[in-house]
This record gives C-alpha cells, structure tokens and sequence, in this order.
C-alpha cells in the first residue's frame, strides 16, 4: 500500500514516503480491531479456532499440486509446445497442474503473480508448504513486478521448476535470490 498526502486544496499530491503492503492479517487482528459486533467475534473465533478449519486448511490442494509436480520432472522445455503433454515452460506448470486440482490460473507468470497478489495469497518464506508458489524477478520486464519465472514450492527447502531447454522440468533446491513474492493460490 502507498499513502500521499496532499497539502492545501490544489490537485497536486506529493510522495512523501512509500512503503510496502501489509499482508497476512490474522483473524484475531481483526477482532483487535474492534470494528465487529460480539456476536460477529465470536463466529469468527469458533471458525478460525476449530479443529474443522485445521483440517480443511492442511492443504490438500497443495499437496496434489506438489505431488503431480514431481511426476512431471523430466519433462521437456518448450514455450510454443507448453500445453502438449511432456512439454512445458514455468507458467504452464504451474497453470496446468492447479488445474487439474480444480483451481484456474492465468496462463502467465507475472499475471498469475498479479493475481494471488490481488487475492491476498501472499505468504511469508517461513510458512511457506507443498504447492505454494514462488515468483521470480530476474530482469526489468516491464510486467507486473517484473515477474519472469514461477516455481512450486515441493516441501523440503525443494522446489519443481522448468528451468530452461537444456535442463527442461527439475527439481531444485529452492533460490533465494530474486524471488518477488511466495503465494499459495489455493487458501
């Protein structure tokens, strides 16, 4: 998020500071917030404290995710052949295993970044799980946060990726350097 201020009554605003954009909110910092009726507080603490919403968040999506991206290590690099079966590119990966979960994403790297960015999908390196996924920056592109390259998250400090035409779908400790953001599009 980015605030201006803006002086006097004119149309001119001036940046005075820019920061970054504040995610992961939990529940209870929204029941700190005091804008909730008792009633509404105490609804969202028995869904958020229940045993039913651990289970029902343990995941599974993203454990499917990571499981059908390692069955596809080896597989070839191809951006004009990325929807035939055995070929992919990174964003092609991505979109096409969370599709066979049930889950639609863009077919792009930096759109699929712009849109768990815009669905709050967003998650910290320390949490991150099986299926998250991780974006990458690794030149000015000119696309949304200079996105270029996406990988799942596998579990382990490991991630399944398309790395280039020589090395095709692989499975790689995860980088650290260059990532724009980590999402898991399946909260």
């Amino acid at each position: 998020m980015e605030a201006f201020l803006a002086e006097g009554n004119t149309n001119k605003v001036m940046v005075k500071s820019s920061g970054s954009t504040v995610h992961n909110l939990t529940f209870k910092d929204y029941i700190n917030k005091g804008t909730l009726a008792e009633e509404q507080e105490k609804i969202l603490t028995e869904l958020m404290d229940s045993d039913l919403w651990d289970t029902y968040s343990t995941d599974s999506a993203g454990l499917s995710v990571a499981e059908l991206a390692m069955t596809k290590v080896g597989c070839h690099y191809s951006q004009e052949r990325r929807y035939e079966e055995g070929y992919y590119d990174c964003s092609s990966l991505v979109q096409r295993l969370y599709k066979e979960v049930g889950i639609e994403l863009p077919a792009v790297a930096s759109t699929q970044g712009k849109y768990c960015y815009e669905n709050a999908m967003l998650v910290n390196k320390k949490d991150l799980k099986p299926g998250d996924l991780i974006f990458y920056s690794h030149e000015e592109n000119g696309e949304f946060r200079n996105i270029s390259h996406v990988a799942i998250y596998v579990g382990d400090g490991m991630m399944v990726h398309v790395a280039n035409s020589e090395r095709g779908v692989v499975y790689d400790p995860l980088r650290d350097s260059n990532v724009v953001f980590y999402a898991r599009p399946y909260q």
